[in-house]
Parts: structure tokens; C-alpha cells; sequence
């Protein structure tokens, strides 16, 4: 043996594990080492400390996204002094990277500036914007239950129902289409008439009713009342999901009391463009359900949030757009045991224990991903708790479980020697059909399915229900994020839902190639006299084997072939890619280079092993990838007594099992199909409600031949009932801490303790009806241009209360958010690249500033108009209504254009007199700006009079100067700003101003942003 492996000396490279750990100093570490402690796993959060004595805090950002830059937000404010960033480890070399920010003593308003900036950078929007403690305890498991059940059968009852909407088709154009029939007939009728031919006629009175009676208008058909209605999460009307996806909807919609949030996915079913979206819709739920769609519009159906965002934070857009982007029918994760080089090392664990090592695979689309780092850790989760902790991995600090799923470990338990550990999709998601919609749904929520295949034990079913319900019962925060990714990535490839790939691109690891090509070529010459061959212990036996099948491949495989045997040995990522290969040769060779590798395994000592892990852990590491994050590209683990290794890992599918209907099968009765290479499980309308609780059974034995599975479902079928619990019984198992009370969506309370949310949101509540009205006035003076008009008040505690149109009610807690509500609402939600700002108790100099701030934000940097109201409130200029007689107005006078501090100027003026004997007239000055003088000259006295006087045909004061406002700003495009003053007996005064170009400082000095 020794002279077989003389060659293979190789030179170990240096390797260190490195520790957690930042650059920053003193507080800064400490802050840190604090918030991972509590946070010991993956968290995509803004973290803010206390003020310490000086003042100071420290703002970390975790595991930014992989498109910021860390220059991206360290010029964000001028409150941060520094930027640094702190490594988190996670397994033999993966890590994660956050930054940890030192900021200097400032203003509360500056530090919620900053923190809507971090999410604007961050996330695309502030909606909801919210930060954690940095000193916060560790989140412990909330009291609702996370492992769901809803049917597809539930979803289609709560959101579609049993009846098919219909909108009515009574219009002008139908009615037109009715009269030309009717005309056409009656013009054709007369002619045969004159001709006397009643056989024709007949003829064409049936021909011409059938198309009359095709072409009569319809009355709307609702959908079942018990239907739930949806609303806009930024405001507005309700409807319901059969009326957004027949009208190709997009946007995340939810219902009226806390249960479902809808994101709907518009018809072009690509997402590049609705990462907003998808955020908004991944904090306003925390548990994905399910997807209702027809064609390619789909809308995916979550809860509303109830659980603390620290323990089930929001999915993450780029791993959403991930997997849209994945373009594969299946990605994986596993632990490559049998690559040649892997296996027991010389060096030991904590114990005696030798360590084993392996490489990691991923797929190419999960490599540096936060998913692929998932389904590491749940993977080690479920083989080191099914072989009741007796396997240990290095850094892998998940605490252990109360109790392990099985009495023993599981060989000892199923009486085998080797198992083969999965994860895997097969059950795990179905599609349903229901009226013309298709319905997907998950069977648990809990965690994925299990498949346990021993070698010698093939009969291990009973075991992977176990641990199924076990793992799924533990509402583990890991477990449900892969349930809840691997459902999206299902959704998306049903119902074809895309996004443009990002850079997948396979990073080979060649440094074991040259000594595997030694290896290879030095058994492959050997002869079969060798001494080598001659032993009986296992490792002769091993060579032998090798020996045999290298012999017959090389003499008749070409040099490319040879070489790519070799190269398949040498890198696990090209056996996993040849063995997926449609090339038949390139399989053939994969397949033999798995029986290689076995065969060879034996052959290699400790030592070689050891430096050849080395060796692979570097060259993987030196791969480009993401900036925050590197998923490990090795395992070291331990294994206790007679505990082999554990091989497999995750097989995420794209197919789900397919349940249709067929109406010719009685109850009962299933008929078993392939179609498109995978199971089709068609049953009876009758147990429509039923065939769900078949899905795990269905998928699991997909494979098996239709007869036997057809037996099989039936004989479920007999056994299930249909599922009649209510909505808040199946959302809401243990009741919840938010179920009952909260907000559409997140809400504030599940926030920990010590947070903050600065951020904007939707309110449920109805705007204030003058606000409603004042929008609906504003919309009808400026409807030739277009322009949405936002209503922007300023309300108790130094919030901010927005309202649009078509019901849009916002709420935002500081200017900041304020202005990213109104950006978002105007382009995300009404989809305009220009409006209308009116203020409301916002004095004029901060309302500029939000003006400029709103536009710089806005892909139109010049598209705001503004008015302002002043110091007299619209209660008081109501009240002079009663006062003062409109229908009496007189206009007094209308200068000539004139200069004023630079500006070109007309003054007029407006009487209105008091109703009573005695009172004294109330005087409405008006000045107008103007660009230049020539604009001011081209605006004739006359028209200016007309329009002050169409204050007379008004009857409500407030609203006449609103209307007046709008026509004089209408009336030439050269009127800057308008401002109107109301002088009475008490001085009181109204500013309307209107200003197409504001520019000016915030009330603090600075720009508002």
C-alpha cells in the first residue's frame, strides 16, 4: 500500500478557522458581541443601542443585502462618525458580515432620518420601517403554533368561493351593438317583406335573435357573500381576489381584521420590478399559505404577521427573487461523503472522536445565498437530532432539543448501518382546481417532509412520519423559513413566475485534480499479478475493484473522456452536474466516477485526508460571491460509538402533485395519470374538500405504478372528512398574541421590547371625510392635467396624516417617512410621475422642504406642485361662511403687472359683505407671481375678474377658495405661486400657496430628506 501512495505528498496549506469578529472598538465590539449573542443566527435587521453617556450610539445593519455597498450607507447621514464591519462565523468557513455603525450625539429626528434612509438603501422602501435593540434578550419561541395546516380547499372557500364573478356588461357600447342588430334587422326584414318571402324572413328573425340574444348585456354576478374582501395595504376600496386577478392586479392587498395578506403578481409575471412589493408583502405576513392563480396571473396568499419580527423576520427580496430567478427544475444541499478525499481525518473533536470531513454542495443559485446557509443548518438539525445527538458538527451552536425524535438513535432504531438523511419537496406542496382558478397550497408549515432510505432497510416509512411531525411540531423559526422559501419556489415555477438570474456562475475546485489523476493512473496500471491485488483485507479488496473498472473504461474512453473522469473525482460539483447531464456518455461517466470514488475511499489514510480537506476548503473559499455573506464550503463533524457518518441533505423540487376533478368518478373514486412526466391524481367534485389530506401520500409514492397509488388514496379517502374550521381556527391555532385587535398586517406591538417603528404604514381607518372631500375637489379642478392631489396634515405628537385618492390613508411618524409615503404612494400605487402636495398645519418653509425632498426622491425631479394652508383653520374659514354673503362678492381691483422684491406681481382684491346690518366686509387679497414680467402682461385684468367672481356661485367659503386657487394656477401656466389673505374685523389671515418650483430649508436649518 505504501508504495501505491508514495506519490501522494501532499503539502499542507495554512488554515485557521477565524473568530467572530469586527474591527470596530470598545462599545461598538461589545454592542455587537451582545446583539449576536442574542441573534445568533441569520437576521436581516436595523439595530439601534441606547445613548451612552456621551451620546453616542451604535446602529448595526445585519447581513445587508448583496446589492449595498458598504459606501452605500456610510455617507448616508452626517450623525455617523464610523463605519466598520464585524464578521459573524457560521460552520468550518462560512460567515456572515454586518456593519456596525458609531454614531455621534444627535437629535432624535436626525436618528430617524437615518433610519428611514438605512431601509430606503436597503430595502427600496421605509414602509413600515422599524429597528430592534442592540441589548435585546435572546427571542424565545412565541405561543402561536407555526405549523399550519390550510387546505387548498380552505383557501378557494375563504378567497374565491363557489361562485364565478361576473361584472355586468351593461354599457353605451353594448347598447350601441343592440341598436345596429336591431337596425340591421328591421332594415333587411322590410325587404323581404316587400319581396313576400315569410321562409326567409323566418330564417333570418332565428338567425338575428340568436345574435341579439348573444349580444344583450348581462347583469353583474357577485361572488358569495361570505367571500372575504381585500384591500390595498396603502389604502384603499375594497374587492375581492377574483376581481384583482381577472383584472390582472398587482400589489399586496389584505383583509379587513387580521388573517390573510394577498400579494398579487401582475400579468407580465415577472418580478424585477416589485422588490417593493415583495417587501411590503414579507412584513405584513409571516407565514406563506399558499397561491391562488389562473394563466399567469397569481396572487400568493400569507398571514397577517403575529409573531415577533425578531423571531420570524421578513423573507428576504433577494432570496425571493432567488429562487424566481433559479430557472431549474431542482436545487440541492448536501454533505459529499462519498467524494473520494472526504472521510476521518487525524485530527480529534472535543472528545477522542476523530473529526470526518466533506465537502458541501450546493447549487450553483444558492451559493453565498441565505437559503443555502439554511438548509445547512437545518440539515445538520436533522441528522444529529435523528441519531439523538451522536453526531456533532463543528460550529454548530443550535442548543439541543428538549427531547430527539426517536427513543435511540435512528440505525439503532431501524436496525441498519448506514442511512441516507433528506430532506425533500415530495408532498410537501399540491395544486388544486377550482372554478377556472388553481389553488396550491402546503401540507405543513412546520418543516419539510422527511425521507429516510437505509441500504439495507428500505422499510423505514413509519420513521420519517415521526420525525415529520416531530421537526414540524417544533415550530422552529429555520425549519418554517425552508418551508417557506422552498413553497415560493414552487409557486414561482407553476405558475411562471420569473425574474432575471443573477450570476451563477460554477466555481470549480481543481486542487485535488492532479494528485486524483496520479491516483487514478497508478491503479489503472497496475497488473493484476501486483501484490497489491493479493490481499484479503478490505483495502485490496477495494483496489481490485477500481482496478477493474478503470481498466475497461481506459481502453476504450478517448484522452477527453479520461480527463473528464478524472475532473469528475476530483470536484463533487462536476459528478453532482454530470450525473443531471442529458448527454449519455457524460452520465456514464458520472455514474462511474460515483463507483470509483467508493471503491477508493478505503485506500486513503487520515493524514491524506486531513491536508486534502485542507486543501478543498481554501480553494473553495477563494471563490467571488457575495459581499455579507459565504455559505461553508466544507463539514467537519464527529460521530460517537458505532455511528457512521450521515450522507444526504436537501432535494428542493419544482413539481407538485396535481389534484383535478373529473366529473364522470363518484365519490370516492380517484383515477391515477401521468402527464408531463409526473403524477395526476384526478377525484370527484365531491371530495374536493377531502382529496387535500391525501397530498403527503400522493407525492411521497409519486413513483409507485397509478394502480397501487390509485388504491392507496382511496383507501385514505374513505377515512377523511371534510375540513370545516374557521378561518381564525386554522390562521390561529393557539390563539396568538396579535390575532385579536392588530393592524392590517405588521404591527407595531411585535417589535421587541426597546425597538423603534419611524417608519410610514396604512391605516385601516377611514380618512377624515373633509380631507376626502378636499381631494375630490382638488381631483375635479385639475383633472385636464392629470395630476393626483395628496392631502399632507400635520397631526398630534408630531405625526403625519396622509390621504390620496381612491380611499389612500397613511400615517408616517416624522417628515422623513412622510416624504417616502407620499413618493411611494404617488409612483408604487397610483402609479404617476407627478401631484399635487396640499398641506395641513405645515408651515410654508418646512412644506418646501418636503417638496424638495419629495422630488429628489421621485424619478421626476421637478413634478411636485404644493399649497399650504395657513394659520386660520378650515373650521374658522367655515365659520365665516355663516358670517359673510358669497352670493354678494365684488372684485375691488386687479393691478397692472408690477415688481415686488424681484418678482413680477398682479395684486387684486375681493369684497365679500358681512349678512348682518352692522358688520364690517370681509377683504380676500390675492397676489399673484408670476416667472417674468411678459408671463404677468399676457394674463388680461378682465380674465382675472371673471374668475375672482366665481367666488359668488359658491356656497361653502373654504371651498370656494380652493376652487379659486385651482382655476387661477389653471388659467395660465406663468402663475410661480398664489397667495391669498383674508382680512376681517379680527385680523385673521388663510396662506394658499401654490409653488411649482419650491426650494427652501426644513424647520431645523437643514434640507428635509
Amino acid at each position: 500500500m505504501t508504495s501505491l501512495l508514495t506519490f501522494l505528498s501532499i503539502s499542507p496549506c495554512a488554515h485557521s478557522q477565524e473568530a467572530d469578529g469586527t474591527s470596530a472598538s470598545g462599545a461598538q465590539i461589545e454592542a455587537w458581541q451582545s446583539f449576536r449573542t442574542s441573534h445568533p443566527f441569520h437576521l436581516q435587521v436595523v439595530a439601534l443601542s441606547r445613548s451612552g453617556e456621551d451620546g453616542s450610539r451604535t446602529l448595526i445593519v445585519s447581513e445587508p443585502p448583496p446589492n449595498v455597498a458598504l459606501d452605500d450607507v456610510s455617507r448616508l447621514s452626517p450623525c455617523i462618525a464610523s463605519t466598520e464591519t464585524a464578521k459573524k462565523r457560521f460552520g468550518v468557513d462560512g460567515w456572515v458580515k454586518d456593519i456596525v455603525m458609531r454614531l455621534r450625539p444627535c437629535r432624535d429626528e436626525q436618528i430617524q432620518e437615518l433610519v428611514i434612509a438605512l431601509h430606503r438603501t436597503l430595502f427600496g422602501t421605509a414602509y413600515k420601517a422599524y429597528t430592534v435593540p442592540v441589548n435585546g434578550v435572546r427571542e424565545t419561541a412565541p405561543g402561536t403554533d407555526l405549523n399550519l395546516h390550510v387546505t387548498s380547499s380552505q383557501l378557494n372557500r375563504w378567497l374565491i368561493g363557489g361562485t364565478r364573478e361576473r361584472p355586468s356588461s351593461f354599457s353605451i357600447a353594448a347598447i350601441s351593438v343592440l341598436l345596429a342588430i336591431l337596425f340591421v334587422y328591421l332594415w333587411l326584414a322590410r325587404k323581404l317583406l316587400r319581396r313576400s318571402r315569410p321562409l326567409s324572413l323566418t330564417f333570418l328573425t332565428l338567425v338575428f335573435l340568436m345574435f341579439f340574444l348573444a349580444a344583450l348585456p348581462h347583469r353583474a354576478k357577485p361572488s358569495d357573500p361570505e367571500v372575504l374582501r381585500l384591500r390595498p395595504v396603502l389604502g384603499g376600496n375594497s374587492v375581492t381576489l377574483q376581481t384583482l386577478l381577472d383584472s390582472g392586479a398587482h400589489g399586496v392587498y389584505a383583509t379587513a381584521e387580521p388573517g390573510l395578506v394577498v400579494w398579487c403578481v401582475g400579468e407580465d409575471a415577472n418580478l424585477d420590478k416589485s422588490s417593493v412589493e415583495a417587501r411590503e408583502f414579507a412584513v405584513d405576513s409571516d407565514l406563506i399559505l399558499g397561491a391562488i392563480g389562473s394563466a399567469k396571473k397569481v396572487a400568493i396568499v400569507g398571514r397577517t404577521r403575529s409573531t415577533s419580527i425578531a423571531w420570524m423576520p421578513p423573507l428576504r427580496t433577494e432570496t425571493i427573487l432567488q429562487l424566481a430567478s433559479a430557472n431549474t427544475g431542482e436545487l440541492e444541499q448536501s454533505y459529499e461523503r462519498k467524494f473520494l478525499w472526504a472521510g476521518k481525518t487525524d485530527q480529534t473533536g472535543n472528545g477522542a472522536e476523530k473529526i470526518d470531513w466533506a465537502p458541501i454542495y450546493l447549487s450553483d443559485q444558492l451559493l453565498d445565498t441565505e437559503y443555502g446557509s439554511l438548509l445547512n443548518i437545518t440539515d445538520q438539525m436533522l441528522k444529529s437530532w435523528s441519531m439523538h445527538g451522536l453526531i456533532r458538527y463543528v460550529n454548530f451552536p443550535y442548543p439541543d432539543p428538549a427531547t430527539y425524535p426517536f427513543r435511540k438513535p435512528l440505525n439503532r432504531e431501524a436496525n441498519t448501518n448506514e442511512v441516507l438523511f433528506n430532506w425533500n419537496t415530495r408532498g410537501a406542496g399540491y395544486v388544486s382546481q377550482f372554478s377556472g382558478f388553481e389553488v396550491f397550497s402546503l401540507n405543513q408549515l412546520g418543516s419539510l417532509p422527511i425521507d429516510y432510505l437505509a441500504l439495507d432497510n428500505a422499510n423505514l416509512r413509519q420513521a420519517e412520519d415521526t420525525a415529520y411531525g416531530y421537526y414540524s411540531q417544533l415550530s422552529d423559526p429555520n425549519l418554517v423559513r425552508v418551508v417557506q422559501y422552498a413553497g415560493l419556489y414552487q409557486i414561482f415555477t407553476h405558475f411562471g413566475i420569473k425574474a432575471t438570474p443573477g450570476n451563477h456562475e460554477h466555481h470549480a475546485v481543481s486542487v485535488l485534480k492532479e494528485k486524483t489523476g496520479q491516483l487514478i493512473k497508478a491503479i489503472t496500471e497496475k497488473k493484476d499479478s501486483d501484490p497489491l491485488f493479493q490481499g484479503d483485507d478490505p483495502v485490496s479488496a477495494s483496489i481490485r475493484d477500481a482496478h477493474g473498472l478503470l481498466e475497461k473504461f481506459s481502453e476504450e474512453a478517448s484522452p477527453e473522456q479520461y480527463d473528464e473522469l478524472i475532473a469528475c473525482i476530483a470536484d463533487p460539483a462536476a459528478a453532482r452536474s454530470g450525473a443531471a447531464s442529458s448527454d449519455k456518455d457524460t452520465r456514464t461517466i458520472a455514474h462511474l466516477c460515483q463507483r470509483v470514488s467508493s471503491a477508493l475511499q478505503p485506500v486513503l489514510s487520515a493524514e491524506f485526508r486531513t491536508v486534502a480537506g485542507m486543501l478543498y476548503e481554501n480553494e473553495a473559499n477563494s471563490r467571488s460571491g457575495s459581499i455579507w455573506i459565504h455559505t461553508p464550503s466544507v463539514v467537519f463533524s464527529t460521530a460517537m460509538g458505532e455511528v457512521a457518518g450521515a450522507t444526504g441533505g436537501h432535494n428542493l423540487s419544482a413539481a407538485v402533485t396535481d389534484f383535478k376533478v373529473d366529473s364522470s368518478l363518484r365519490a370516492g373514486e380517484v383515477r391515477v395519470t401521468t402527464e408531463d412526466g409526473h403524477a395526476v391524481v384526478y377525484h370527484s367534485e365531491a371530495d374536493a374538500e377531502k382529496i387535500p389530506e391525501t397530498a403527503r401520500l400522493a407525492g411521497r409514492d409519486a413513483e409507485k405504478d397509478p394502480e397501487v397509488l390509485k388504491r392507496e388514496i382511496q383507501g385514505m379517502l374513505k377515512d377523511q372528512a371534510s375540513d370545516l374550521r374557521t378561518l381564525t381556527d386554522s390562521l390561529y391555532p393557539r390563539g396568538g398574541r396579535f390575532a385579536e385587535g392588530a393592524s392590517m398586517g405588521f404591527d407595531p406591538r411585535q417589535v421587541p421590547d426597546g425597538g423603534d417603528t419611524p417608519g410610514w404604514w396604512s391605516t385601516k381607518d377611514a380618512p377624515d371625510p373633509e380631507r376626502s372631500r378636499l381631494v375630490a375637489a382638488f381631483s375635479a379642478g385639475k383633472a385636464k392635467q392629470a395630476k393626483p392631489v395628496i392631502i399632507v396634515s400635520r397631526v398630534a405628537d408630531h405625526r403625519y396624516d396622509i390621504v390620496g385618492p381612491a380611499g389612500l390613508h397613511m400615517q408616517a411618524d416624522n417628515l422623513p417617512a412622510a416624504v417616502e409615503a407620499v413618493r411611494s404612494t404617488a409612483e408604487d400605487t397610483l402609479g404617476a410621475d407627478s401631484l399635487h402636495l396640499h398641506f395641513q398645519g405645515v408651515d410654508e418653509e418646512e412644506g418646501r422642504g418636503f417638496v424638495r425632498s419629495t422630488e429628489a426622491q421621485m424619478k421626476d425631479h421637478e413634478a411636485v406642485d404644493a399649497s399650504f394652508e395657513g394659520s386660520m383653520s378650515e373650521e374658522d374659514i367655515r365659520a365665516l361662511t355663516a358670517e359673510y354673503d358669497l352670493s354678494k362678492a365684488t372684485v375691488r381691483e386687479v393691478s397692472a403687472p408690477h415688481m415686488v422684491d424681484g418678482h413680477a406681481v398682479i395684486d387684486a382684491s375681493l369684497e365679500i359683505p358681512a349678512k348682518g346690518w352692522f358688520g364690517k366686509p370681509l377683504l380676500i387679497r390675492i397676489r399673484l407671481f408670476f416667472s417674468d414680467m411678459a408671463s404677468a402682461a399676457a394674463l388680461l385684468p378682465q380674465q382675472i375678474g371673471v374668475l375672482l367672481h366665481a367666488v359668488s356661485e359658491q356656497a361653502d367659503l373654504f371651498f370656494a377658495l380652493r376652487r379659486l386657487e385651482i382655476d387661477l394656477q389653471k388659467a395660465h401656466p406663468g402663475i410661480r405661486k398664489v397667495d391669498i389673505h383674508l382680512v376681517n374685523s379680527q385680523r385673521k389671515d388663510l396662506y394658499v400657496v401654490e409653488d411649482r418650483r419650491p426650494s427652501g430649508l426644513g424647520p431645523s436649518g437643514n434640507r428635509a430628506a
